[in-house]
């Protein structure tokens, strides 16, 4: 057999090899399954980082969710300009939606999200202007535990207004009455 022949003989069982070993865990002679080695992961994301928002109906009516929890305004925000109020200790009752320019939606318009850059360089979405936060409390698909709190935090409808039991959004007189609010906790936050 000729060198240039057998050497690609050898080559070719060495990718067969190789291809086979990237696609099955390591096998170490004694048959058993060997650990691959620890592969570096990317940095955890803050508990409020969305893949993107949707809508689910709960007691307040259709409110808008990330990732299955619900979403709230902040009435000392503004929506125009788009600007945020919550500042660092606020954050840890009410982190903050974070997300990209175009994040995934279902049932809410596209041309109503957009995002606002936090003091900490970080992208914030917005809802009609409105910059949009988790409630730390909220642990489960469906709580609206930081509706009214503070008479300044509201679960936030699709177009951007409160949610309202109507399930339209918008304050009381504009369909529907507005949630009575919780009582006032012992910060303007509500932690």
């Amino acid at each position: 057999m000729s060198r240039s022949k057998l050497a690609g003989i050898v080559a070719g069982a060495l990718l067969l090899t190789l291809g086979s070993a990237c696609s099955s865990p390591a096998v170490a002679p004694t048959g058993k399954a060997v650990p691959a080695a620890p592969q570096a992961t990317a940095p955890a994301q803050a508990p409020a980082a969305a893949e993107g928002l949707a809508t689910a109906t709960t007691a307040l009516g259709t409110v808008v969710t990330s990732d299955g929890l619900t979403v709230y305004r902040f009435e000392k925000d503004t929506a125009q300009p788009p600007t945020s109020n919550c500042d660092e200790q606020c954050t840890k009752a009410w982190p903050p939606v974070s997300g990209d320019e175009a994040p995934a939606l279902q049932g809410i318009r596209s041309e109503l999200v957009g995002t606002i850059e936090r003091p900490d360089g970080t992208k914030q979405l917005t809802l009609d202007g409105w910059p949009l936060y988790r409630f730390a409390k909220d642990t489960q698909p469906g709580d609206t535990k930081g509706e009214g709190v503070s008479g300044t935090w509201h679960a936030i409808a699709p177009n951007g207004k409160p949610a309202t039991a109507t399930g339209h959004g918008g304050s009381a007189g504009h369909g529907g009455s507005a949630p009575a609010p919780a009582p006032a906790p012992s910060s303007s936050y509500g932690y």
